[in-house]
């Protein structure tokens, strides 16, 4: 073998094991997060990753995963308000079941519960909606640059969509 292809051999393999490390730490922090916020069952996470029970055991010996767990754990049960436990619990479990409604939006057919439901997860996710509240196309803002010279001047044209038309 040339030294050239043992080189790029080697590269090769270091890139392999870096993004199995990344992967593995990427699984490590999942599992930890999940059994700290205790929604599922042990049992339900590890099957939701695709692990078998040895693979799990096998890695919560990790020291890395009980640093990971323990972070996790303390953070989750810090003197955080119930409401921010609560939300996050919440959306964790509308994570989990978007599959469930994804399958279900495809369905051929419209019904009203369905409108709603898109709806509620455009909202959801921010979808038609500025960051704050205000519905796209109800706000204009326009930003002119003067140069260096900075005047702070700011005015409103009040418009009535219900008028023009």
């Amino acid at each position: 073998m040339s030294q050239e292809l043992i080189q790029q051999i080697r590269e090769v393999t270091t890139q392999q094991a870096i993004r199995e490390g990344q992967l593995q730490e990427k699984l490590l922090v999942s599992l930890a997060t999940e059994i700290a916020m205790d929604i599922q069952e042990v049992p339900v996470i590890i099957a939701n990753h695709g692990l078998t029970l040895e693979q799990f055991e096998a890695l919560a010996k990790t020291p890395r995963f009980g640093a990971l767990l323990a972070e996790q754990t303390i953070e989750w049960q810090s003197a955080r308000k119930a409401e921010d436990r609560i939300a996050l619990k919440m959306k964790a479990m509308v994570e989990t079941a978007l599959p469930d409604i994804y399958t279900e939006l495809v369905k051929p057919g419209l019904s009203a519960p369905k409108v709603e439901l898109v709806k509620t997860l455009m909202k959801g996710g921010g979808i038609g909606v500025e960051a704050k509240g205000a519905v796209l196309g109800e706000q204009v803002k326009i930003v002119i640059n003067m140069g260096a010279e900075r005047a702070e001047k700011s005015f409103t044209i009040d418009h009535n969509a219900e008028e023009a038309a």
